[in-house]
């Protein structure tokens, strides 16, 4: 997967669904709340994906996923829930598949 940076920083959007465990990521050229909503898009909407768009979305504070994340989630009767802060033990999940696929993608740098 090539990661596009923005002065030195990498970003991936990674996505858990609770029920099946099923992961998938896609990469961020920036942290904006437009290009989140389009990765978010690009996901649930791939016909091969084994997502469907959720009834319940759990993410962090940050404000990429205000804005167009909401807009995009509440149109398609999705209910965002943000995880209290410094409390994420309830994301645990994420952060342990991006961990992982950091660990992956930068093995040899």
């Amino acid at each position: 997967m090539e990661m596009p940076n923005d002065h030195g920083r990498y970003y991936a959007l990674c996505i858990i669904d609770y029920a099946s465990r099923y992961k998938d990521s896609r990469t961020l050229t920036r942290k904006l709340s437009s290009k989140v909503a389009m990765a978010f898009e690009d996901i649930y909407n791939n016909p091969n994906s084994l997502l469907n768009w959720p009834v319940v979305l759990k993410v962090d504070q940050d404000t990429e996923m205000k804005g167009e994340v909401t807009i995009l989630f509440e149109s398609h009767g999705t209910r965002i829930e943000h995880a209290e802060p410094e409390h994420y033990v309830s994301l645990a999940f994420v952060n342990s598949f991006h961990n992982q696929l950091e660990r992956r993608l930068f093995k040899g740098m």
